[in-house]
């Protein structure tokens, strides 16, 4: 019996097979080499007709087996947008943005018609990054993410409206009341035109910005210095708390330690600006009073001298 599982999960399988007679073998993907047999003979299986060259262009665009998901996603959506005539198009291709441009289109589409409010997009940034997607940690290849199965009643509530839209889009699953990404290809930094505006749905730059905030957080609880926080680790936690305001209620004791430091800030500036007022109308007072004691001096001076003179 031959059985293929997905690569995260070989080592712990190891570990469970040990003393027993499976043998695991690692047969990665190569790169695809006959264009027939993924794009030709499934759309002549169901009468559909290709332009000439279209084939070979997706081809060229898929390159390898990593973008095999692309690949089948850009099928699909040609398929279902386009092959009502029985034919389907370079142009049409085109339009959909191609294998690497179809999933950041219908990204723009999902969240651009109409255009979420910022607190949706808030939302839907914390159900990719801390309940979609997980790090794997026993990646031999560096870091590596993954999609996860998640509650639908554990994603944030604001977030819904998009989260049902990516669902019909297919960017996610939705199988009763779990949700998961269709793929982890779908975790990367997709990009769109709208208006000449180019406009970001930064998956992997989320996650790398978030696995920033969990190693200033835990440095945040650890500090044993003084409460007061240096100026730079408190501007990096208060622009944390102002990209992620959930964060104060998740790690309270962190975030008033935050607060705490701002407003002890604050009212030492305060007391600075009040003294530097205090010294700034006294010193001309002082001023005004040398002069008047010179001044009598002077005049004692100079009556002093007349009467030695008379």
């Amino acid at each position: 019996m031959v059985a293929t599982i997905r690569s995260e999960f070989v080592d712990p399988l190891s570990q469970l097979l040990v003393g027993e007679q499976v043998q695991l073998c690692d047969v990665p993907l190569g790169p695809m080499r006959a264009v027939s047999d993924v794009i030709e003979k499934p759309a002549e299986r169901f009468g559909i007709a290709l332009e000439p060259g279209l084939a070979g262009r997706i081809f060229e665009d898929v390159r390898s087996a990593d973008a095999l998901p692309l690949l089948a996603y850009i099928l699909r959506e040609l398929y279902e947008q386009h092959a009502g005539d029985g034919e389907l198009t370079l142009d049409e291709y085109h339009k959909l943005g191609g294998v690497h441009g179809a999933i950041g289109a219908r990204l723009g589409h999902v969240l651009t018609d109409p255009a979420p409010t910022p607190q949706e997009c808030a939302a839907l940034r914390r159900a990719f990054t801390c309940h979609l997607i997980r790090a794997d940690e026993g990646a031999a290849e560096g870091e590596r993410y993954l999609r996860r199965p998640a509650p639908r009643a554990s994603l944030p509530q604001a977030a819904a409206r998009l989260l049902d839209r990516l669902v019909e889009a297919r960017l996610l699953i939705a199988r009763g009341e779990i949700v998961e990404l269709a793929h982890e290809r779908l975790i990367d930094d997709w990009t769109w035109c709208r208006n000449r505006e180019v406009i970001s749905f930064p998956i992997r730059s989320w996650l790398a910005e978030d696995a920033a905030d969990r190693v200033l957080i835990e440095r945040l609880r650890r500090w044993d210095g003084d409460d007061v926080l240096p100026d730079g680790l408190l501007a990096r936690a208060e622009e944390m708390l102002r990209r992620d305001p959930e964060l104060a209620r998740e790690e309270p004791d962190v975030f008033a330690r935050v607060t705490r430091s701002r407003r002890t800030k604050t009212r030492r500036k305060l007391s600075l600006v009040a003294a530097a007022l205090v010294v700034g109308w006294s010193v001309p007072l002082v001023g005004w009073s040398l002069l008047v004691f010179l001044a009598i001096d002077v005049l004692i001076g100079v009556v002093g001298r007349r009467r030695a003179t008379a």
